[in-house]
């Protein structure tokens, strides 16, 4: 980006066992539509969000995503 920003676009596709995925940067992912289930580090609990919602992961942890639909997000690198 102009301002040197690092984003990507991507897509969750439904899944009936949750997706685990290990962050190496902090992340902020941005939920444009659809929506899912989180749950990220050792957090015992998913929490829902929603479009125009977003979450953050810390950099070097994880996160497990579950979702019944097909989810639009922009992941912001921080």
């Amino acid at each position: 980006m102009p301002d040197g920003s690092q984003k990507t676009l991507g897509v969750f596709l439904p899944t009936e066992q949750p997706i685990v995925f290990e962050t190496t940067l902090a992340e902020r992912l941005e939920i444009i539509s659809g929506e899912c289930l989180v749950q990220i580090g050792d957090d015992a609990y998913y929490q829902r969000y929603v479009p125009g919602q977003s979450f953050y992961v810390p950099k070097h942890s994880q996160f497990r995503l579950l979702c019944n639909e097909i989810v639009d997000y922009v992941c912001h690198f921080e």
